[in-house]
């Protein structure tokens, strides 16, 4: 799958956990992405990545910046990036 298809993937992720939320005006939704090597046992906010690089430009083109968690035991094994988004308070 190309990036372009897992950015499109990880926004209707973000999509869904968000629901039926709505704004006023330009908020800011707390973004946050996980990079690790556990298995997503069917969660649908969990993709997997070819690589750390590829999992930023991800995280750039969603929410404008490179701030990960790196949560990855061996980088040899597939990896996965699980995206967590917070209702504002």
């Amino acid at each position: 799958m190309s990036t372009q298809q897992k950015i499109i993937q990880i926004k209707e992720a973000m999509n869904r956990m968000l629901g039926n939320f709505t704004s006023t005006g330009n908020v800011k939704i707390p973004t946050t992405f996980i990079l690790n090597n556990k298995e997503p046992n069917n969660s649908f906010n969990v993709i997997s990545v070819e690589s750390k690089e590829q999992a930023e430009k991800i995280s750039m083109e969603i929410v404008n910046n490179k701030d990960i968690i790196d949560d990855v035991d061996d980088y040899s094994k597939p990896l996965y990036l699980t995206v967590v988004v917070k209702f504002p308070s």
